[in-house]
């Protein structure tokens, strides 16, 4: 009889835990992110890397802080992050009128891969820059980046964090 009521109550025991696993078991979560080494995904959102790159090259500070949300965030090497457009573009301009010393001769920054969230976007890749310094030198300056940037409303990509380093 001890037997049989525990065996009773055993399953009892496992039915109601069986119940409450699959009243309050945690919903299955959607696929949080994909993968991404081309396609149009990728296509689209390497637009905003290539006018980061022409913004850059024409030094037009006022335009490649147009590409940064209202509140992003930019990381630079040795610099405390800049938080909002209007500390990017006020670093922007700084940074473009300093070209007195030298000349950035090319510029290219492919991403390699992403992972696509819908309207959010991880993307990363390496870059390069080479510069004609004032004594004729030139120096080829190789670096790696990661941005995170969503569709806004328009359908247009805007970069809400954007950290490199140098290699």
């Amino acid at each position: 009889m001890k037997y049989f009521i525990g065996i009773v109550l055993l399953a009892l025991i496992f039915i109601i835990g069986f119940w409450f696993g699959s009243k309050y078991a945690l919903p299955e979560l959607p696929n949080q992110g994909v993968l991404i080494s081309d396609g149009p995904n990728l296509e689209a959102v390497q637009q905003i890397t290539g006018e980061y790159v022409r913004t850059h090259l024409a030094a037009d500070f006022e335009e490649c802080a147009s590409l940064y949300a209202e509140n992003a965030t930019y990381m630079v090497p040795e610099r405390p992050s800049l938080i909002g457009r209007s500390e990017i573009k006020a670093y922007l301009k700084e940074s473009f009128t300093s070209r007195e010393n030298y000349e950035i001769l090319d510029m290219k920054e492919p991403a390699e891969e992403m992972v696509f969230f819908g309207n959010y976007a991880a993307v990363r890749g390496t870059g390069y820059d080479q510069i004609l310094n004032s004594d004729s030198t030139i120096t080829k300056t190789t670096y790696k980046w990661m941005v995170l940037a969503h569709r806004n409303p328009k359908g247009t990509w805007e970069i809400d964090w954007d950290i490199y380093n140098n290699d």
